[in-house]
């Protein structure tokens, strides 16, 4: 197992008695691990997955609304609730999209200056994107995709 991925384990998730996963640090250690991670490390760190319970920590820190967060990872926010009292763990499918939020935001704050600056353009509606907010784009790759061409763009003055 890959060292990053053991300190992440170590440092964000525990286990209680009953095998159930928790760790109110897991989304900072897993946005840091991501960060710092190579390809197949990040791909390590989405199979194994966040506790439920760090769609909360996303949204307290980007200050938008659970459902935001929700309607962006595709997961609904009943389901959210349900998984976080079982202390169960996301899907691989919901903990890549909040991987992808991490490097969309950390390109956006590169691009625009500022985490606060960055965190408020992704809560932004966009014309160029018919009305939808780039957080809502990135539910789906191509979205994230679009997302990162744009900064990139800003970034590099690539042509979109």
């Amino acid at each position: 197992m890959n060292d990053i991925v053991k300190v992440y384990q170590e440092d964000a998730v525990t286990q209680d008695a009953a095998g159930g996963v928790r760790g109110t640090g897991a989304w900072t250690a897993f946005r840091k691990a991501v960060l710092t991670a190579n390809r197949r490390t990040r791909i390590e760190l989405i199979r194994k997955s966040l506790p439920a319970s760090a769609i909360g920590e996303v949204s307290r820190e980007f200050r938008c609304t659970h459902d935001d967060i929700c309607a962006m990872a595709m997961i609904s926010s009943a389901s959210v609730r349900r998984l976080s009292a079982e202390a169960a763990m996301l899907s691989p499918s919901v903990t890549e999209r909040l991987a992808r939020l991490v490097r969309i935001d950390h390109l956006a704050t590169q691009a625009l200056g500022s985490s606060d600056a960055a965190r408020a353009w992704l809560k932004v509606s966009q014309g160029w994107l018919g009305g939808h907010t780039p957080l809502s784009m990135l539910a789906t790759e191509d979205g994230g995709a679009l997302i990162e061409e744009a900064l990139a763009a800003l970034l590099y003055g690539d042509p979109v």
